[in-house]
C-alpha cells in the first residue's frame, strides 16, 4: 500500500470510533468466520495506487459465503453473483455492443483485481462481513470510515469518477464536489437493476470523461476481463 493510503487509513485508526469498531471485529473473528481475511481488508487500497486513481466505484458489503478479497462487487468463485452479472452485462452493451448478440466471452472471471490495477478503486461501505449472515457488520463504524474516505477522495488531486449504485451509496453524493463526476444509478441487483441501472452508460460515460480530462496522460479503463 502506498503512502498516501497508509496515512489515511492510519488517521482513521487514531480515531475513537475506529478503535471501538476495530475491537468489535477482533471479537467476532475470535468466535465466528469473518470475510474478507483479516490481511485482505484494505485489499482496495492496496491495488489501487493513490496517484493512479480514476473512478471510485463503491459497493455494499463483501460477500458473506467466502469468495470477499477485499474488492468490491468482485468475486473469487466460479459462478458470479446476481448484481456482477448485471454489472456485466451494461459493461457488454455499453462498451463493447458489436458483441452483445454475439457468443464472444468478454468477462472470463468475476475478479475484478484487474479493475483494480488500472485506478479503480473499488470500496465496500462495509469492509467486513460474519459469514452467511447479511448486514452483520452494519452501523458498527465501516459507514464512518467509508464517509470519511469519500471526503478524503473529495480532495484528491485528479478529478474522479464516482459510481454510486442504489440508494444508500447515493446518499454521499452531497459530500462530493462538482469538479469530480458524479454517476448515480439503481443498485444492480436484478429487482433494480432495471430501473436506473441498465442503459446509463456508466463505463463508457466514466472513460469519456478521463479522456477529456486528461487526454493522452490517462489511459482510460479496460472494462473486459481475461
Amino acid at each position: 500500500m502506498d503512502t498516501k493510503w497508509n496515512e489515511h487509513i492510519e488517521a482513521e485508526m487514531q480515531k475513537p470510533y475506529f478503535q471501538k469498531l476495530r475491537e468489535y471485529v477482533k471479537s467476532q473473528q475470535a468466535i465466528k468466520q469473518i470475510y474478507p481475511d483479516n490481511n485482505l481488508i484494505f485489499n482496495a487500497f492496496e491495488q489501487t495506487p493513490y496517484y493512479d486513481l480514476k473512478v471510485v466505484i463503491l459497493g455494499g458489503e463483501p460477500d458473506n459465503n467466502g469468495s470477499a478479497h477485499g474488492l468490491a462487487w468482485s468475486t473469487t468463485r466460479q459462478d458470479i453473483p446476481d448484481a456482477l452479472f448485471n454489472i456485466f452485462k451494461e459493461v457488454r452493451k455499453d462498451v463493447f455492443p458489436e458483441f452483445d448478440n454475439k457468443d464472444m466471452v468478454i468477462h472470463k472471471s468475476g475478479n475484478l483485481t484487474s479493475w483494480a490495477n488500472q485506478g479503480v478503486l473499488l470500496l465496500n461501505q462495509v469492509l467486513t462481513s460474519e459469514k452467511g449472515v447479511k448486514d452483520s457488520h452494519k452501523n458498527k463504524g465501516w459507514e464512518e470510515f467509508c464517509k470519511n474516505t469519500i471526503i478524503a477522495l473529495n480532495s484528491h488531486p485528479n478529478r474522479v469518477v464516482f459510481m454510486l449504485w442504489g440508494k444508500g451509496a447515493c446518499e454521499y453524493t452531497e459530500l462530493i464536489d462538482k469538479k469530480h463526476l458524479v454517476l448515480e444509478g439503481s443498485h444492480p441487483s436484478s429487482y433494480t437493476a432495471q430501473n436506473g441501472f441498465f442503459g446509463e452508460r456508466f463505463f463508457t460515460r466514466s472513460n469519456e470523461f478521463v479522456l477529456k480530462e486528461y487526454k493522452k496522460t490517462r489511459l482510460p479503463v479496460k472494462w473486459h476481463i481475461h
